[in-house]
C-alpha cells in the first residue's frame, strides 16, 4: 500500500533495469518498498525499505514493528531515522544525509561533463596542432584549412565553456562543504557495511552501532549514543 501526496509519477522497469519508479512532488507513506526507486520533494515513510533506490527532502523515517533499511543508495535532506540498517551479512547500504540530493546530482554530473569536455579539448588542440604545422610548411590544402578555422573556432567555444562549468562546478561544492545539520538516528542497529556520508563528510561502519544518532562534526562523523 502506498499514499503519495501532490503529483505522482510511476514507471515500472525503467532505465534498463526491473525497478519500479515512484515520483512525487508531496511526500510518501508505503508499507514496502523494494528493488524500486522512490523519489518525494517532501518525506518518506515506510516499514521497510529493501535494495532500492530512495530520495526525499525532507525526512525519510522507518517506522512500525520492523523499521528496516537495507541495501541500496539512500538519501534525504534532513534526516533518516530506521530501527535496522544494513544486515547481519554486511550488506552493502548508501546511507547520505545533510544534502539536497538533487545537488549532489548536479555537481556529480558537472564534474563528469568538465571531465568530457577536457577531452574534447584535447583532441581539439591536437587537430589544430597538426593542421598549423601544415600550414606552416605550405602544404595546408582549402579543405583542411577550412577545417582548421572551424577547429579554432570549437576550442574558443570549449574554452568558455569549460570557465562556465567549472564555476558552477566550483559554487556547488562550496555549497556541499557548508555546515549541514542532517542526522542519522539507529533505534536498534547498523551494522557493518553500511556507508554514511553527511555533507562532505564520510564514515564506513566497521563494528555494530546500536541505539544512536550519527552526526557531523567538521569534517568527521560522530556517534552519540541514545539514552
Amino acid at each position: 500500500i502506498i499514499k503519495a501526496e501532490g503529483d505522482i509519477i510511476i514507471r515500472r522497469g525503467v532505465q534498463g533495469n526491473n525497478k519500479a519508479q515512484l515520483i512525487s512532488n508531496g511526500s510518501i507513506m508505503a508499507r514496502y518498498i523494494e528493488h524500486s526507486s522512490v523519489s518525494a520533494k517532501l518525506d518518506i515513510k515506510a516499514e521497510s525499505i529493501m535494495h532500492s533506490i530512495i530520495k526525499c527532502r525532507g525526512k525519510l523515517e522507518l517506522i512500525g514493528r520492523k523499521g528496516l533499511l537495507v541495501g541500496g543508495s539512500i538519501s534525504a535532506g534532513k534526516e533518516i531515522s530506521a530501527k535496522v540498517i544494513g544486515s547481519p551479512f554486511s550488506t552493502p547500504t548508501e546511507i547520505e544525509v545533510g544534502i539536497v540530493p538533487e545537488l549532489r546530482e548536479e555537481y556529480a554530473n558537472i564534474k563528469q561533463e568538465i571531465l568530457n569536455l577536457e577531452n574534447d579539448i584535447k583532441k581539439t588542440e591536437s587537430i589544430i596542432s597538426s593542421l598549423t604545422k601544415l600550414k606552416d610548411a605550405q602544404m595546408l590544402t582549402p579543405k583542411k584549412e577550412e577545417l582548421l578555422k572551424k577547429s579554432i573556432k570549437t576550442k574558443e567555444f570549449y574554452d568558455t565553456k569549460i570557465i562556465q562549468l567549472k564555476n558552477e562546478y566550483e559554487t556547488i561544492e562550496e555549497r556541499l562543504n557548508m555546515e549541514y545539520d542532517g542526522k542519522e538516528k539507529c533505534l536498534g542497529v547498523i551494522y557493518p557495511g553500511t556507508k554514511v556520508t553527511i555533507g562532505p563528510a564520510v564514515m564506513v561502519v566497521k563494528e555494530d552501532l546500536k541505539y544512536c544518532i550519527l552526526y557531523r562534526d567538521g569534517v568527521d562523523i560522530k556517534v552519540i549514543s541514545i539514552t
